[in-house]
């Protein structure tokens, strides 16, 4: 008989894996930087945007390699890697649909949300995208925060709207939460798992 979705061997192993809070602050910085891409009006996300990106994979091999080791994983560097780039990806495809909804005027999406939406349309785009990709993390992982992740941006624009809000005030918002349970995650993980003190140091 199939094992449940969040039952599975493999799901257990991915809610070790991304209990560490990397994966949040990641996210976190990505849409931080985003934000002021659209604070400066830019026509394009910015290279820098993608920078934090980049540091998931050294942030994973600094903090959580080192405590878990890759035996949780099956020994498994390859799955490890897998698991990175899924997650990289992610973050890639979130700011490719972010920019077709707000950054690109021209593209089929944008002019649809006008027609739709009038001038509240990159409120309505943005907030329902950012709470789409979450709800896809939410079902391919186990991890319930996700579900937090999907609620705040649809709130976010719901209270931009009622007050008036620029459209960046939805992105920081979800950014803020993220890095926030992010760094939450993280202070926990390392606590819970220390390093090793190096043999040299420990006493006689």
């Amino acid at each position: 008989m199939k094992e449940p979705l969040f039952e599975s061997k493999r799901a257990k192993m991915m809610q070790v894996f991304h209990q560490d809070g990397i994966v949040d602050l990641i996210g976190g910085a990505v849409l931080l930087n985003y934000g002021f891409d659209l604070l400066n009006n830019s026509s394009l996300s910015s290279l820098f945007t993608y920078i934090p990106i980049l540091l998931m994979t050294p942030m994973k091999m600094q903090v959580t390699i080192p405590r878990l080791g890759f035996e949780p994983f099956n020994n498994s560097q390859k799955l490890v890697r897998q698991w990175v780039l899924a997650a990289a990806a992610l973050m890639v495809l979130t700011l490719m649909l972010l920019g077709i909804v707000v950054l690109n005027p021209s593209s089929p999406v944008d002019g649809i949300l006008k027609n739709l939406f009038d001038v509240y349309s990159g409120l309505v785009g943005v907030g329902v995208t950012l709470a789409a990709v979450s709800a896809l993390a939410a079902v391919l992982t186990p991890h319930k925060r996700f579900l937090v992740y999907t609620i705040t941006p649809l709130v976010a624009a719901i209270v931009a709207l009622a007050l008036q809000l620029p459209v960046f005030a939805v992105v920081f918002a979800q950014a803020a939460v993220m890095m926030g349970l992010g760094l939450r995650l993280m202070m926990r993980f390392t606590r819970a798992y220390p390093l090793d003190p190096p043999k040299g140091d420990k006493k006689k």
